[in-house]
């Protein structure tokens, strides 16, 4: 009998010893996985820098002088290349780190206004970048420029709105954000990969516009498991801004044309910067940008409303989302009456 339980009590202690080196093992592949996700974001992020900074420098090195579009394309193909280089190294199927579904209605209007609402909030970025760092996009506006007058409209479709759509949104929220899984909680990813996604870009506007929409995209992919919303909605808007921006350099264009056929007269421009003037003129700025701050805000609570499906825990939140929803409609109507306000001092000021 004894013989027979210390059998036992070896036998339970073997099966202890055992469930705790297993404990032991996934703690470490935890702790590996996560410190594996962030090398590979680091390494990837450096090599994207790389790519888009250097790679037409290097062109140069070698006698190969190319147009803004052939370097774009040669560029965003490597990052295609380094997206699922990297991808595969996560030791993943390919359909998990690009998760494609089919659509829904109400993911799809979710991510509508998620990104309708990040969109607000980088046009205040923008405005106030602007008015505060006025020189911080004339290089990129300046691209931009060059690229609508010398190439047609669906060219810079494709190199400024399908290519850095597609390839992009397939590094930034398909490798980096499925790399960073392993962390606890969903804001550090979504804070991490928008980060990296704002520095990928140029100019200090950029980087923080851009972030605020990497991190609204990062949203989007973790509540829907679709790239198709963020790859959509960053085609639509870097085609927008394609479109926009060949039509006024075309409008520009043939105004300088004209200009430079007619004499011309010298405005007095003293009093436009006259201190009355510059007051409603910031008051405008201001306003405009509460306005989008505003906007956003009730745009924000619709999106995430509809992409987490009004669960129970949200419906308890429901008196802090409707102070939150009155909150930004008093400061709209503050702002859109400010705004108004300001456009009559200075068409007032313009009159006398």
């Amino acid at each position: 009998m004894d013989t027979e339980e210390e059998k036992e009590e070896q036998e339970i202690e073997q099966e202890l010893d055992q469930d705790q080196n297993e404990v032991a093992i996934i703690n470490d592949e935890n702790l590996h996985s996560k410190a594996h996700g962030i090398i590979i974001c680091i390494v990837l992020f450096i090599m994207a820098m790389v790519v888009l900074r250097l790679l037409p420098v290097m062109l140069r090195s070698f006698a190969l002088e190319l147009s803004w579009v052939w370097n774009s394309v040669i560029a965003y193909s490597i990052l295609l290349i380094l997206s699922i280089v990297f991808a595969l190294a996560l030791r993943q199927p390919l359909g998990k780190v690009f998760p494609f579904k089919k659509l829904e209605g109400l993911m799809f209007t979710g991510s509508l206004f998620t990104f309708l609402a990040m969109w607000c909030f980088s046009f205040v970025i923008n405005i106030l970048s602007i008015f505060l760092i006025p020189f911080s996009n004339n290089q990129t506006t300046e691209s931009l420029f060059q690229l609508a007058i010398d190439f047609p409209l669906w060219v810079g479709i494709i190199a400024i709105g399908l290519l850095p759509g597609v390839v992009e949104e397939l590094l930034c929220r398909g490798t980096m954000l499925y790399a960073l899984r392993p962390l606890n909680r969903d804001w550090h990813r979504i804070l991490i990969v928008g980060l990296l996604f704002g520095f990928m870009h140029g100019s200090i506007s950029q980087i923080a516009y851009a972030s605020v929409l990497g991190m609204g995209f990062a949203y989007i992919v973790i509540k829907t498991n679709n790239l198709f919303y963020p790859i959509f909605w960053h085609f639509s808007i870097n085609s927008l801004s394609t479109t926009l921006m060949h039509f006024f350099a075309r409008v520009l264009r043939d105004m300088q044309q004209v200009t430079q056929n007619t004499p011309t007269q010298t405005p007095a421009f003293d009093d436009l910067f006259s201190s009355t003037m510059m007051v409603s003129t910031l008051g405008y700025i201001l306003s405009l940008a509460l306005t989008g701050l505003s906007v956003g805000i009730l745009f924000l609570l619709v999106g995430v409303r509809r992409l987490n499906r009004l669960t129970k825990e949200e419906a308890k939140q429901s008196k802090r989302r409707r102070r939150v929803k009155i909150l930004a409609i008093v400061i709209l109507i503050v702002a859109i009456a400010s705004m108004f306000g300001s456009c009559a001092l200075m068409v007032a000021e313009i009159l006398m």
